[in-house]
């Protein structure tokens, strides 16, 4: 299953929050297609992997040398805390992934996702192509992604949102309609944007 640690991180995230209850685990061992939120990748990264078996098997044998990191520990810590959790901590400050993420939670339906088969997938930050989705089915959006999308605009300054509109907009160069979607979607969110600062 492709992305499956993000699937099993952003599952236990949203029982955590009540957002779905524990039944969904054993649910989503089965066939059906479950909407279920990907975690945002920063942060994941694998600590260490153990090679117990391979040095039982073969590091005895006078040919091969057990594979055991514990020499190389205080390398492996500086080589982490210079060049990876200091990235991951400068891009969480900068892009804010995992605040953005987390508003949008609230939007899933943890259920079969049948409905979303011959849609593109939505990228879970990307509130303009989750907007303007809501908009295309002229349904009012509900509630709770309504007040999450509320907090996410008081952290989001207008120029931000400027420049990821004109990346979409760049993207659906040349689909009149979906461009349509996203002018409309601009304009509930500039509108949004003004309540959020008065």
């Amino acid at each position: 299953m492709m992305h499956q640690i993000r699937k099993m991180i952003g599952l236990a995230i949203a029982i955590m929050r009540g957002l779905t209850t524990e039944e969904l685990i054993m649910r989503a061992f089965g066939v059906e297609k479950l909407d279920i939120p990907k975690a945002p990748g920063l942060g994941l990264m694998l600590e260490e992997a153990r090679f117990e078996r391979y040095n039982k098997r073969f590091s005895g044998d006078g040919i091969h040398e057990g594979l055991i990191w514990s020499e190389y520990a205080d390398f492996l810590d500086k080589f982490k805390n210079e060049h990876i959790y200091s990235v991951i901590v400068n891009k969480e400050k900068t892009e804010h992934p995992m605040i953005s993420w987390l508003q949008t939670l609230p939007i899933h339906t943890y259920d079969i996702r049948d409905d979303f088969k011959n849609e593109l997938p939505l990228e879970p930050t990307d509130d303009r192509i989750l907007l303007s989705k809501i908009q295309s089915e002229n349904e009012p959006p509900p509630n709770p992604y309504f007040q999450a999308f509320s907090k996410a605009c008081i952290n989001n300054d207008q120029d931000k949102n400027e420049e990821e509109i004109s990346q979409l907009e760049e993207e659906q160069n040349g689909n009149k309609e979906e461009n349509e979607i996203f002018n409309e979607a601009d304009t509930s969110l500039s509108e949004t944007n003004d309540r959020c600062s008065s």
